[in-house]
């Protein structure tokens, strides 16, 4: 079904976000805060307007869809509120909020859609409005990113890796936009799901896999581990959906 979708914030992850949901028939409205982008964005077919969270209103089009998929790393909850008045107040009724595992509390059993969150975290507070303003919302709490641009041998650099024989939870790009997507297209709304891959090397192995695919110095970590950890666990997203991801095994997208 073609649908008119509005990207929120048209960055790292909305962009291709965007063009692959353009190349799946559906038309696609999004938004920069940059008016420099936004050539850039028209050029991809999508129908770009500037906007920076915190503004009031949002441009007509942007508010004439079917769903709207709030991309923006900000823990702004002023902000935000006023984006969802906005939203609330429109055409749309079904939202996708991309929040983040970032959420729960390190506990020392692997962490589930239910398990504890933060306290006073702002995306906590972000999602409960979400989840008050609008009947129609899934959240999707998306683990480490990576893909282009974010190539893991790039992070650390000249620092110390805490706790090395901790777990990583990654995702890669191309999950996160078929998470999206699947969402979507199967109807999925009144829901939290996180998205992780597979499998948790430790940072150990992980970041030094990732330093050596770039040629990079070996990486320095410390001596020390903290007890409590982070084992996302993602598997209630794919189940549900029954879908695999293209990189479930983390290291194959180094």
């Amino acid at each position: 079904m073609r649908n008119k979708i509005s990207v929120i914030g048209c960055g790292w992850l909305g962009k291709p976000l965007a063009v692959s949901l353009i190349k799946q028939g559906h038309q696609v409205y999004g938004t920069s805060r940059k008016a420099e982008n936004i050539k850039e964005l028209k050029a991809l077919g999508i129908d770009a307007h500037r906007f920076e969270l915190g503004e009031d209103g949002l441009q007509a089009e942007l508010l004439n869809a079917d769903v709207a998929i709030v991309a923006i790393p900000s823990k702004a909850i002023d902000d935000f509120e006023k984006l969802f008045n906005a939203l609330k107040s429109s055409s749309i009724k079904k939202i996708i909020f991309i929040s983040s595992t970032s959420v729960y509390k390190p506990m020392l059993t692997p962490i589930t859609e239910e398990s504890v969150l933060l306290d006073n975290h702002p995306l906590v507070a972000i999602e409960n409005m979400v989840k008050e303003y609008f009947s129609y919302s899934t959240i999707i709490r998306f683990s480490g990113l990576i893909g282009p641009g974010r190539h893991p041998g790039k992070f650390f650099m000249d620092k110390e890796i805490p706790s090395p024989e901790h777990v990583v939870n990654m995702i890669h790009l191309d999950d996160c936009i078929l998470s999206i997507t699947e969402i979507i297209k199967q109807q999925k709304w009144g829901l939290v799901y996180n998205a992780s891959a597979d499998n948790h090397p430790t940072r150990r192995e992980f970041y030094t896999k990732a330093k050596q695919a770039l040629n990079q110095p070996e990486p320095i970590f410390s001596s020390e581990n903290s007890k409590a950890y982070k084992l996302i666990d993602g598997q209630k997203i794919k189940t549900e959906l029954d879908f695999t991801f293209k990189y479930s095994n983390i290291l194959t997208a180094l």
